[in-house]
């Protein structure tokens, strides 16, 4: 095959796999079929598969340019840095799967990798990971509470690998085992659905939240008295809730500076309804003092219970990367934020009342939830460690207005969709601009709204209180694939050596 039609074959793969991100999602079965041909026993692996996948961030995160940041050039240049970050990626499975010579190894080459790249504590980045692509097709993810989404990926890239097969081979056995395992995996997530609807918790959550779509433009300026105002009367329209939700930075300002702190509690008193919500702090027992995107759990005549530092921070808007162990980083400035990492993965105690909860008896319950600031929910290992420390459902607050109208915000919503099959526990979402929704522990959504409008919604949300295969072990499976690949890595090159000698 020549160079030309290498790279033709590179960019098809990537134009089929956005097509299945955006619209098609059963098309990521068939994706990769055209790069596995322009990388098979040639040697511009690293080259076809760098190019491809450079070509499908570029198609994906475009929507990065949409943000007004101070400094245009630096936008740029760390669009182009989250571009070539896929190529490399790709470049290196595929160049992996030409240097091993065992393309039956591709999909475990892939989850490996894939699985890495979102691991790393200073760059990790699972945005875009291919086992999201089929999250619509709620039936072939449910396996995701054993596997969670590497799993997902692994199968995915196995249907690539046997249909590449069958059409290279030319030997039907291929496509029936895709077919056997195809039907298999359907056959488990119809099985664990109609479980899960068989199942009725006795305890439910009554959340409002509250979408007050405050434009960019407002946004930067002060205009507490407007926003707090707004809120409130959202608020007074969601009723009788056990837990209103206001989203990431809901209002501006400091929170804990000025008379800020007491405006709010004033509100959540008058509401009579504990409020989770978004804001920055200072926190000045530090020396320097340190900034932090929080999120506040307030509750009537009690005040501000529990505050949660968020812990991954958006690389390069939040934070730069390895700025702890390279200080003068921290001189540089190119228009981000300076926040400091939080530490502690924390759990809130919400008091449910019994006639919200539809129980027969007239006491409160105790329930626990954390929250997820903003870029965190596509963190599996995130949601886990809450689970684990005893949440028994989660609460995503963002805020994606600087995105616009673009592909960002549908992409960041279906992500966080995920971790709540992972671990059988419902999620809540709350977007300042949308998008807002509940997700059952099925992975059904409910009562999603549209972006960039001004919505108040109610839900009754079940409570789990198992673990789930994926809870406890985690993420066996991404690394089972990680051991068996570092395994073939060092034995086929040895293999070769020996046979040499």
């Amino acid at each position: 095959m020549n160079y030309r039609n290498g790279l033709l074959l590179s960019l098809a793969s990537a134009g089929l796999l956005l097509v299945s991100f955006y619209w098609i999602p059963w098309l990521a079965f068939f994706s990769f079929i055209p790069l596995f041909f322009a990388c098979y026993k040639s040697n511009h692996a690293l080259k076809y598969g760098f190019i491809s996948g450079f070509a499908f961030g570029a198609g994906l995160i475009y929507w990065v340019l949409a943000v007004d940041a101070p400094v245009r050039g630096w936008l740029w240049l760390g669009a182009l840095l989250l571009f070539i970050y896929f190529g490399v990626m790709f470049g290196l499975s595929m160049w992996a799967t030409s240097r091993i010579r065992c393309f039956p190894l591709i999909p475990i080459i892939w989850t490996s990798i894939e699985f890495l790249r979102g691991l790393a504590p200073e760059m990790g980045f699972s945005w875009g990971s291919i086992g999201h692509t089929v999250i619509p097709y709620l039936k072939f993810v449910q396996l995701a509470e054993f596997v969670g989404v590497s799993g997902i990926t692994f199968f995915i890239m196995l249907i690539n690998t046997l249909l590449f097969y069958t059409l290279r081979k030319r030997n039907l056995r291929y496509i029936y085992t895709a077919i056997i395992i195809v039907l298999g995996v359907w056959l488990q997530g119809t099985i664990a659905l109609k479980k899960l609807k068989v199942k009725s918790e006795k305890l439910k959550v009554r959340v409002g939240v509250i979408q007050p779509n405050v434009a960019p433009e407002i946004k930067r300026g002060s205009n507490l008295e407007y926003r707090l105002s707004l809120l409130y009367e959202l608020s007074k329209n969601a009723g009788s809730c056990d837990l209103i939700v206001w989203p990431e930075s809901a209002i501006p300002g400091y929170f804990n500076l000025g008379n800020l702190e007491s405006r709010v509690v004033g509100v959540v008193d008058s509401l009579n309804i504990p409020v989770l919500m978004g804001g920055a702090r200072l926190d000045f027992d530090k020396k320097p003092a340190r900034i932090y995107n929080s999120c506040f759990f307030i509750v009537p005549c009690e005040g501000v219970k529990r505050i949660y530092d968020k812990i991954y921070l958006v690389p390069f808007s939040e934070r730069l990367p390895f700025d702890k162990i390279f200080p003068t980083i921290q001189k540089l400035q190119f228009g981000q934020g300076n926040f400091s990492q939080g530490e502690e993965y924390k759990v809130f105690e919400l008091n449910v009342s019994s006639e919200n909860s539809q129980l027969t008896t007239h006491d409160s319950r105790l329930t626990k939830f954390s929250p997820l600031i903003c870029f965190e929910s596509i963190f599996s290992r995130a949601s886990r460690k809450f689970v684990r420390n005893g949440a028994q459902f989660l609460v995503n607050i963002t805020d994606d207005c600087w995105f616009g109208r673009t592909a960002g915000p549908y992409q960041h919503a279906r992500q966080a969709i995920l971790r709540a099959i992972e671990y059988r526990v419902p999620l809540v979402r709350c977007g300042n601009t949308g998008i807002s929704y509940f997700v059952e522990p099925s992975g059904e959504v409910k009562s999603a709204t549209s972006i960039f409008t001004r919505r108040v919604i109610v839900g009754d949300i079940p409570l789990r209180k198992n673990l789930t295969f994926y809870a406890r072990w985690g993420d066996w499976f991404a690394w089972l694939c990680v051991g068996i690949f570092f395994l073939f890595s060092i034995a086929i090159p040895l293999k070769l050596l020996i046979n040499k000698v």
